[in-house]
């Protein structure tokens, strides 16, 4: 039996350190507003809280949805369907000190790149996904390697 869906989950780590950004950012900001005004560090530091809720709320995927379509990014507030005719590549993110095969996965298209996961994901989510990829997807390349297999995923 082929594999027809395989979902990628996401991790709870960069939710973690994108809400402490944003609270702790937005807090700073607010206090130095209410202390001096809008000074430019106050303004900063809220500018700072924006983008980091941003991101948290429409650009970090909390899992990833892939079949014979495409790739649906699922994050907080949007859904991003990726079809595979603006996909190059299926490529793991580098992390210099962690070695290979312990970063998360990106998607490598013809305009840009978009984040499938920030972590490595379980072994046979690995497979699958490439038993998708190759099944659906013969013109996108597979070039992320397996995870290590000791790699914890959330």
């Amino acid at each position: 039996m082929a594999v027809e869906r395989v979902v990628v989950p996401g991790s709870v780590r960069p939710f973690l350190a994108a809400g402490a950004s944003t609270l702790l950012l937005g807090g700073l900001g607010a206090a130095a507003v209410r202390a001096g005004g809008a000074a430019p560090g106050a303004v900063v530091a809220l500018a700072l809280a924006g983008l980091a809720a941003g991101v948290l709320l429409l650009d970090l995927p909390r899992r990833t949805e892939v079949d014979a379509t495409g790739v649906v990014r699922v994050c907080l507030l949007r859904r991003e369907r990726i079809p595979w005719d603006r996909a190059v590549a299926v490529e793991r993110q580098r992390r210099r000190f962690a070695g290979p095969g312990t970063g998360g996965l990106v998607l490598r298209g013809r305009r840009g790149r978009w984040l499938i996961t920030t972590a490595a994901e379980p072994p046979s989510v690995h497979a699958a996904l490439a038993a998708v990829v190759a099944a659906h997807a013969p013109s996108v390349r597979m070039r992320a390697e397996p995870p290590r297999t000791e790699t914890d995923p959330r």
